[in-house]
């Protein structure tokens, strides 16, 4: 920690959770308590930004990490936000798509029919051509429903949900004999949208994500 700016930096070499200790120090030397703050560190895929990559299959609707192809799971728990970078890939290349208008991510719990929105559809472009991918931000406190879904899978010790996920866009085409673009809209296939984080690393609980 820098003691002018009181910034704490660092960057583990290994994933894990681990326990950041802080004590603050007065004019007469007496220290004070500690205070522990538990910090998950994964391997997976992010931006510069921070965002978690997650990539579509525009041929399959497969949702997937771009790293090893594998299931994406998100550390959050209720009342979080959390930013994805969602990449649209066709052939192994990612695609920038024309007149993109909105991405929709929704989950699902098991006892609920309907998908719960996470995201007002709102997206910002970052790169070009096969760079091409779209941030967004999911937001687990946006509406009662979630908070009461993630109600029954939190505890002292963390959070252990798993649902299903879906992505939807929306895009806009020009067609001969219209006056205006005709809108469009697709869904991925539905994906394990897992949960969760330690918050005590002695009570950790293993979850196997669902195959996608």
């Amino acid at each position: 920690m820098t003691a002018a700016t009181g910034k704490i930096t660092g960057i583990p070499s290994v994933p894990g959770v681990y326990n950041v200790t802080l004590r603050a120090r007065d004019s007469a030397n007496v220290w004070s308590d500690a205070l522990i703050f538990p910090m998950g560190v994964e391997s997976l895929p992010f931006e510069q930004d921070g965002a978690v990559r997650i990539n579509i299959n525009l041929q399959t609707g497969k949702v997937y990490s771009p790293q090893d192809g594998a299931d994406t799971p998100l550390y959050a728990k209720a009342g979080d936000k959390l930013l994805i970078s969602v990449g649209f890939e066709d052939g192994g290349i990612l695609q920038e798509l024309s007149m993109i208008g909105l991405i929709n991510v929704a989950m699902k719990v098991w006892d609920d029919e309907q998908f719960i929105p996470l995201n007002d559809g709102n997206f910002k472009k970052t790169g070009d051509y096969d760079t091409t991918r779209y941030l967004t931000t999911l937001d687990f406190d946006s509406e009662p429903r979630i908070r009461a879904a993630f109600d029954e899978f939190e505890d002292p010790h963390g959070t252990g949900f798993i649902g299903l996920g879906e992505i939807a866009w929306t895009w806009f085409t020009w067609q001969a004999g219209f006056t205006v673009p005709r809108q469009h809209v697709r869904t991925s296939r539905n994906f394990s949208l897992a949960t969760f984080r330690d918050l005590d690393p002695t009570q950790r609980t293993i979850i196997n994500a669902l195959p996608g």
